[in-house]
């Protein structure tokens, strides 16, 4: 088989090796680069063309090649997502899927050879008149890893996204921000107003819980010998439980706040089992409905969102800020044990805003250079 290319040389000179082919009517090129400037680098490119010259050429025999630039952008989507995100976790995979949905809606069904920088800048634009930048910012990410894996599989012949002008200001995109200590009393006090809700504000608030952790503690992580809470668990948005972010279980000190909220929870309970008997469903859950069920992160959700007209907005991640806001001045590792943070610079960067040298610092500076001799003592002024 007589296998014709052509070749492109690069100022560092290595060559291009490019094979073009015909699908259904439409030409597209194949290029194969050398890793270096060597001969073998350059037979071992021409060998990788050739095998994928004769695999054309057999599935064209076999009447299976096809033109898998006209796969749609949903189609597509979900073969590159499959492969992106396995090793991320179940939550970050649904969190994407969301995104996905909607991208889906207004140009799912475009080929891929068919979708331009204005179609894309067309969505975004309508986006824009619902969602947020930190929103907009997603759907463009996720647009643009689609689209540059059609481009290095030479299915298109550049990422539109490339072209696409409206730019998102990360000065746009709000940070979450710790919640200011004399609001959220006041958040609290309407809260009280609702036990299960105000129990796991409570409860992520003295432990910096993720939401997820909260919903789906029980009271057998109470462990009261060694005065610790075990957080190996979370529950995810469609009410299954699944292992903590990342997998890293982790403990939690007890301390009296957490044992007056233990109490306070614990009453409630048995005031709930005592009053609804056999309609009490018994899941040995630290926080859930009056009957026992667990409750899901959206009903939670929905209740701040409720809250919200008092004037003081809440979200679920502020509470986990605060706490890492509160406890600025304790040992790092502690903090970020306490935590669950992936490590300390996690939680200085993202978590922890700097609010001022404390004065324990200040005085360190002072001692540290005051018996180091600047040359300058003996001299008068």
């Amino acid at each position: 088989m007589n296998i014709k290319y052509q070749v492109r040389e690069l100022k560092n000179k290595i060559k291009v090796f490019e094979y073009r082919y015909r699908v259904n009517g439409r030409q597209t090129t194949k290029s194969f680069r050398a890793k270096s400037a060597t001969k073998t680098a350059e037979k071992a490119a021409i060998k990788e063309l050739e095998n994928f010259a004769k695999e054309i050429e057999a599935k064209k025999t076999l009447g299976v090649a096809k033109d898998e630039s006209s796969t749609k952008f949903s189609e597509y989507s979900e073969l590159v997502f499959k492969i992106h995100d396995r090793n991320l976790s179940e939550q970050t995979k649904q969190n994407r899927q969301y995104y996905l949905s909607v991208i889906n809606e207004y140009i799912g069904n475009v080929k891929l050879k068919n979708l331009t920088a204005t179609r894309i800048e067309s969505f975004l634009v309508k986006m824009s008149e619902t969602k947020s930048d930190q929103v907009l910012s997603k759907y463009k990410q996720i647009i643009n890893i689609v689209m540059d894996h059609a481009f290095s599989k030479d299915l298109i012949p550049i990422n539109p996204m490339m072209k696409v002008r409206i730019k998102i200001s990360q000065k746009n995109i709000k940070e979450v921000q710790p919640i200011d200590i004399k609001e959220l009393e006041k958040y609290l006090e309407i809260a009280r107003g609702n036990k299960k809700y105000y129990f796991t504000l409570l409860l992520m608030l003295y432990t910096g819980m993720r939401v997820g952790e909260a919903l789906a503690l029980q009271f057998d992580d109470w462990d009261f010998e060694r005065n610790i809470i075990h957080i190996t668990k979370n529950r995810k948005r469609n009410g299954k439980i699944g292992p903590v972010k990342k997998d890293r279980p982790r403990t939690f000190p007890i301390h009296e706040k957490l044992k007056e909220l233990y109490d306070e929870v614990k009453t409630w309970h048995d005031y709930n089992k005592e009053i609804l008997e056999d309609d009490y469903e018994d899941n040995n859950l630290f926080i859930a409905h009056e009957d026992g069920q667990f409750i899901p992160y959206s009903a939670f959700r929905q209740y701040l969102r409720r809250l919200d007209k008092t004037g003081i907005k809440i979200r679920p991640h502020q509470l986990r800020h605060t706490f890492a806001t509160l406890f600025d001045d304790i040992n790092l590792k502690d903090l970020q044990a306490m935590g669950g943070w992936k490590d300390v610079d996690t939680l200085i960067n993202v978590y922890q805003a700097h609010k001022g040298y404390k004065t324990k610092t200040i005085k360190t500076l002072n001692e540290k250079f005051s018996n180091i001799k600047n040359g300058n003592e003996s001299k008068s002024i």
